[in-house]
């Protein structure tokens, strides 16, 4: 009943919590290492509503791992507006078997996150079924054979699900059996990945910019991707250090900047260099397995010292 109801409520409410009306009983019962054992919660399913797939772009990740994006018909889930969901991965994407025109159900898991669940088949704008002919649909988004940023080469990953072992291809063409990838319906039954290899794409050195300033790695205020893209572009910045040798006047060069402006980001910038912590710093770098979570660790074993992460062998 409070779930039919939800959306007549005053507030937000996305579940519910039972707890017991006997106070002696629920001290009596404690609680587990996570939660009261007087007290039970039950989550609402997520919000879900129909919208039409507009197009499928993609989009390439600071570390050059290329995403597929459904782009949709704006629909309002949860009082929110959604027009874009990630699609995960191309496995992902070919488990779905959605493609453009599809009408496709959406939810926002956790009532945040836009997520397509699949395809709509009792939609008007679906008149086909499940034996009805490919023609009868858009065709299937293709494995991109070049950055769709830059151009470049791609690598295609490609992780058989029975195996952790995965095969790394030189281009978007073969996979791990030297067996020509033609659909994207070859990638359904492995764990797929494209990455961009070219060390100077554009969308993965903005990428990696903004992130460095973000603020669970240097948060440096000011520095969000608008900016980044005016450093990278006048080529003021081209590795994530040149930030610490900007001048004032450099930025003034920059549309939009003026003294405040500039001397505020030259502040910021200052400021992160000089109270970050080792953990923030090995996070803003960007190294490979290690996170927001495990960087506090990772700097503890170095002493809390940059001099000893510059010291440590590469193997």
């Amino acid at each position: 009943e409070v779930e039919a109801a939800r959306d007549t409520l005053a507030l937000d409410c996305d579940g519910l919590v039972v707890k017991l009306n006997e106070l002696a009983l629920k001290r009596a019962l404690g609680t587990t290492a996570r939660a009261p054992r007087g007290a039970v919660a039950f989550k609402f399913g997520a919000a879900k509503e129909v919208t039409t797939l507009n197009s499928i772009t993609l989009q390439v990740s600071r570390t050059g791992m290329i995403t597929p994006v459904a782009e949709l018909e704006p629909v309002t889930i949860g009082g929110v507006t959604v027009s874009r969901a990630t699609l995960h991965n191309f496995s992902e994407l070919a488990r779905l078997d959605i493609r453009v025109g599809d009408a496709v159900i959406i939810e926002r898991s956790g009532d945040v996150i836009p997520n397509i669940v699949g395809v709509h088949l009792d939609d008007s704008r679906n008149d086909y079924t499940a034996s009805a002919a490919d023609h009868e649909r858009s065709p299937p988004v293709e494995l991109p054979k070049h950055c769709p940023e830059c151009s470049g080469p791609v690598s295609v990953s490609l992780n058989e699900r029975k195996s952790s072992s995965p095969s790394s291809l030189p281009d978007a063409e073969r996979d791990s059996d030297n067996n020509t990838i033609i659909s994207l319906s070859d990638c359904e039954h492995a764990s797929v990945s494209v990455h961009c290899i070219n060390e100077q794409c554009p969308a993965q050195a903005l990428n990696k910019l903004t992130y460095f300033a973000s603020k669970h790695a240097m948060n440096i205020d000011g520095l969000g991707k608008s900016v980044a893209k005016k450093l990278l572009d006048a080529n003021l910045v081209n590795q994530c250090s040149d930030l610490f040798t900007l001048s004032k006047e450099e930025l003034l060069t920059l549309p939009g900047f003026k003294d405040r402006s500039a001397e505020n980001l030259l502040d910021a910038i200052k400021k992160a260099r000089e109270s970050c912590s080792l953990a923030r710093v090995l996070v803003a770098l960007g190294i490979s397995g290690i996170g927001r979570t495990s960087a506090p660790t990772v700097a503890s074993v170095l002493d809390y010292k940059l001099e000893r992460l510059l010291q440590v062998d590469q193997d």
